[in-house]
């Protein structure tokens, strides 16, 4: 994680999830859409190779997620808003003794995201895409915060899922490519995000990555994602490379 632009390694900690998630969807007329979501899932924590000895990681456990989803879209806008209520099976003391971040009222949070996104559509089959995000909550703490990885609903191309943590985020996306149908996909995309986290000493910190993301039909009909991305703001450094191979099987 970081915290005041430094990345503090002795609080490393590391997370194996499990997920399984039930979407119930009604349309509400031509564009409109209301979705109820039920998500359970599982956190395996383990210490890094850095993390101090007096560094205390969270308790492993179940957590359920009710979510309720609102979208409209039509020629080419999408408005979405996403609500969702948290519960931890259990939330025991983390960190070092007495620490400040840890409250035993995180056990339940809630999370609430507002988006609003336009597509146009070109000849040659180029498109171009803008997409601007609001991310809040209440009761979050580190390991329920809005992250900015490739895993997270929340992405800065280029950053690392859990290195940086936001109570509260203003996003935008621009993004602008080549699509042929489903066969062939290539996106330059630049994101940027004003980040606010008073534990990490974030005042609407800027976070900004740049990247490349593509798909196409690769041997033995696999469809073949690929997802470089490279931070150019903020306190994240490096690259990512995601590359995922989908098969299908009748």
């Amino acid at each position: 994680i970081y915290r005041n632009d430094k990345e503090v390694v002795a609080e490393t900690v590391r997370e194996l999830p499990a997920r399984v998630t039930l979407n119930v969807g009604y349309p509400l007329g031509s564009y409109g859409k209301l979705e109820g979501t039920y998500r359970l899932s599982y956190s395996n924590y383990r210490k890094g190779e850095e993390t101090a000895s007096d560094f205390r990681i969270p308790s492993d456990h179940l957590e359920q997620r009710l979510g309720l989803e609102l979208q409209f879209a039509r020629s080419g806008y999408r408005l979405r808003f996403d609500g969702g209520y948290h519960r931890r099976s259990t939330w025991e003391p983390w960190g070092y003794p007495g620490n400040p971040e840890y409250d035993p009222e995180a056990k339940d949070y809630l999370t609430w995201e507002g988006s609003l996104s336009k597509n146009w559509y070109f000849a040659e089959f180029r498109k171009l895409g803008l997409e601007v995000d609001y991310l809040g909550g209440s009761d979050l703490d580190r390991f329920s915060k809005y992250g900015f990885g490739f895993f997270g609903g929340n992405r800065v191309h280029g950053y690392q899922i859990g290195k940086v943590r936001a109570e509260e985020a203003w996003a935008a996306h621009l993004s602008g490519g080549l699509e042929i149908g489903k066969a062939f996909r290539l996106e330059a995309i630049g994101d940027v995000a004003w980040a606010t986290d008073a534990a990490s000493g974030l005042d609407r910190e800027l976070l900004a990555g740049v990247g490349l993301t593509g798909s196409f039909i690769g041997p033995w009909e696999t469809l073949v994602n690929l997802d470089l991305g490279v931070p150019v703001a903020g306190p994240d450094d490096g690259f990512t490379i995601y590359i995922v191979f989908l098969k299908l099987f009748r």
